[in-house]
């Protein structure tokens, strides 16, 4: 039973969404209402913000990824590209001014 609770609030509480202070009051509230013991609502508290902290930087990387993919597909010039080119038009007029 107590497993049962444990993944409905992984899944259910949308965990890369919440503050940590959410997690912890949701985490007890669980642990209380599914009578555990101090040590195991402590232990299932941690390892609610530990899954928060695991979605949190899933969600990120794959954020990135897909901006990543839609720049690529945009075919934007990147800040590299950008810097190549200032620098040269910096070359370029400095030879110009030389002539």
């Amino acid at each position: 039973m107590k497993d049962f609770l444990k993944q409905v609030a992984y899944t259910g509480i949308g965990l890369a969404s919440l503050t940590k202070d959410k997690i912890n009051e949701a985490g007890k509230n669980i642990a209380e209402a599914s009578k555990m013991s101090e040590e195991e609502g402590k232990k299932f508290v941690d390892e609610l913000q530990q899954k928060a902290k695991e979605e949190k930087e899933k969600i990120n990387a794959k954020i990135i990824e897909e901006v990543n993919k839609t720049v690529e597909k945009l075919d934007l010039p990147s800040k590299d590209d950008f810097n190549e080119l200032k620098n040269e038009i910096s070359e370029l007029r400095q030879s110009l001014k030389n002539d």
